[in-house]
């Protein structure tokens, strides 16, 4: 019997975190697909995303978890140094950061490799949508200066790319010269199973009345204050709620601002995080999901609002595009909140009857990604070019 190949995973992130978002999932579905294949191994924080106390999890040691062995690392110690002992515990068959520009779970591995430091054949950085027209735009200054730094240092020669998409794929090559060439289009893995026993029931949709859900982190790459602010332009009965973990008080201050500026017929409220297995109830409570992101590689939220049958109300910088001539939702240019409020005027209008369709164009929109999407092998194949 053949050995499966051992990858090493640097994520932030992972089960059981919760609150993360879309990274912690990306590495958790790649596990669910392909641990049968691969020998996972997983080494990530030891709380999740804003917790002051770590998981009840054996910690600075491998753990079973799932189909993959997880290293919990402590907030205390000392980060890199274990890094460096990780990846010369053993022969990797590759080794995989889940993102570009985290110090700890990226950059450190990426430099001990490039010192061959490292005992592994490949490398592969997904970098999950950091280098977004807009996302590369937050702390700018500082990962501009970054970024020299990684050309002058050869970062990133002889590094797999992954991107999701083709335009994360340009965004790439834009301001990475040493991933041209090198960049392997393997899309997000999707927790279909998770999602399959949903409920059926929709919340009831009466004239002049919209309920909005957001599932996101607090931050500023999820434009929460520029969605605030379409509401103040709104004249029908409109509710926004959101759910998801406090990254940046600073900007929450700026959204709670947009919130006091609402009309008397709006109402937003924010309700904290919300663990994995009551996502649906929440979803399923809305008609509509509004998140006006920034930037997007996937968007894992958006795509399980649209396999329960919730249109989508967000920008032009995700892969989930052309989405109203489908009724599927609406994705709409960043830079005026107008169209934005149209279109949840718009849905406010309708009926039960008249908003059926995009009920039905959102699941139909959902259903065409899983079809179409080769998503499994071309995350496998890439696995296997790293290891080779």
């Amino acid at each position: 019997m053949n050995q499966r190949p051992a990858i090493l995973v640097f994520v932030q992130y992972f089960r059981p975190s919760y609150r993360a978002g879309g990274a912690a999932r990306s590495i958790a579905n790649l596990v669910d697909h392909l641990g049968d294949e691969f020998d996972f191994h997983v080494v990530c924080r030891d709380r999740d995303l804003g917790d002051s106390e770590p998981f009840d999890l054996p910690r600075g040691q491998w753990t079973e978890v799932g189909k993959a062995r997880v290293w919990y690392e402590p907030l205390s110690a000392r980060s890199p140094l274990t890094m460096l002992r990780l990846l010369r515990s053993r022969r990797w068959d590759a080794v995989y950061c889940n993102s570009y520009f985290n110090p700890v779970f990226s950059i450190a591995p990426r430099l001990f490799h490039r010192l061959g430091l490292a005992r592994t054949k490949g490398l592969i950085v997904a970098p999950r949508g950091e280098f977004a027209q807009d996302a590369i735009k937050i702390s700018g200054a500082k990962k501009r200066r970054f970024l020299r730094l990684a050309r002058w240092l050869g970062l990133d020669r002889g590094v797999l790319f992954q991107a999701s998409v083709e335009h994360e794929a340009r965004d790439l090559a834009d301001h990475c010269p040493y991933a041209r060439g090198n960049i392997r289009l393997a899309a997000d893995l999707t927790p279909v199973d998770e999602l399959a026993g949903a409920a059926n029931e929709f919340a009831p949709k009466e004239a002049g009345e919209l309920k909005l859900a957001m599932i996101a982190r607090i931050a500023p790459i999820k434009n929460i204050a520029f969605a605030i602010k379409a509401l103040q332009h709104c004249t029908q009965r409109v509710r926004f709620d959101l759910y998801g973990p406090m990254e940046a008080p600073d900007y929450w201050a700026e959204c709670q601002q947009a919130i006091a500026a609402l009309p008397a017929n709006v109402t937003a409220e924010w309700h904290g995080p919300i663990p994995r297995e009551e996502v649906t109830r929440a979803l399923a409570a809305a008609h509509v999901f509004f998140m006006p992101t920034f930037g997007e590689n996937f968007g894992h939220a958006i795509f399980e609002a649209l396999f329960m049958g919730l249109p989508v109300l967000i920008s032009d910088q995700t892969v989930w595009r052309d989405l109203e001539p489908q009724q599927a939702g609406a994705d709409l240019p960043l830079g005026d909140t107008a169209p934005f409020a149209a279109m949840i005027e718009r849905w406010a209008a309708m009926d039960a009857p008249e908003f059926a369709p995009w009920r039905e164009g959102a699941r139909a929109r959902a259903a065409q990604w899983l079809d179409g999407s080769p998503s499994v092998e071309a995350n496998r194949a890439l696995l296997l070019e790293a290891a080779r």
